[in-house]
């Protein structure tokens, strides 16, 4: 081969590399908007927990679900008496992301809903499902932790050009009516006062 065709081969496989980025970028955000009509918020299948994300139909393992959102933070901010470290996220970006969303509010039979501050007991009184209505967040905020078996969630850190900071995929098949759970990590439990076990 001379040298001018390995620079043309190699121009061809970025081109080809671009391409297959931007095809599976538009995957992700078409799995993620339909993921997105299909989840209702509820009451926690972990009893002492608030809120719970809940898919409506089945999806298959690898699924892109959606984006974690919300607000870029510093570390700053975070040590900060106003800040709630319980929608807080971390996961290879500087500072991570706050979905707390103070003017966020769940959309129950329409009527608005400022469930911000619900206690376990308040969501175990909600009469119906709802659906999340954030500013700066989205559903993906209601995700709760687990580990071991009953985790049905993958997260990766995803490319910042589109303004997304963590991905959540499938991580099994999960069926309808299944609560969504994937691992917070040892930085979120330390940023509450627990002690991760190893």
């Amino acid at each position: 081969e001379s040298i001018m065709q390995k620079k043309e081969k190699a121009r061809t496989t970025v081109k080809k590399r671009k391409k297959t980025k931007a095809a599976r970028w538009t995957k992700h955000a078409t799995e993620a908007k339909w993921t997105a009509k299909h989840i209702e918020i509820k009451k926690s299948r972990i009893e002492m927990a608030g809120g719970g994300a809940f898919l409506t139909a089945a999806v298959p393992r690898g699924w892109c679900l959606g984006f974690y959102q919300g607000v870029r933070t510093t570390k700053a901010r975070r040590e900060s008496d106003s800040f709630n470290p319980h929608y807080w996220f971390e996961s290879g970006e500087p500072g991570g992301r706050d979905a707390s969303d103070k003017n966020g509010c769940l959309i129950v039979d329409s009527v608005n809903i400022d469930v911000n501050n619900y206690s376990a007991e308040d969501w175990k009184n909600l009469a119906h499902p709802g659906i999340w209505s954030g500013t700066t967040s989205n559903w993906t905020r209601f995700v709760n932790h687990a580990a071991g078996n009953h985790l049905n969630v993958s997260v990766c850190a995803t490319s910042e050009r589109f303004g997304r900071s963590h991905a959540l995929y499938a991580k099994r098949n999960i069926a309808a009516g299944e609560e969504l759970y994937f691992s917070y990590g040892k930085a979120f439990w330390r940023s509450i006062g627990f002690q991760p076990q190893q």
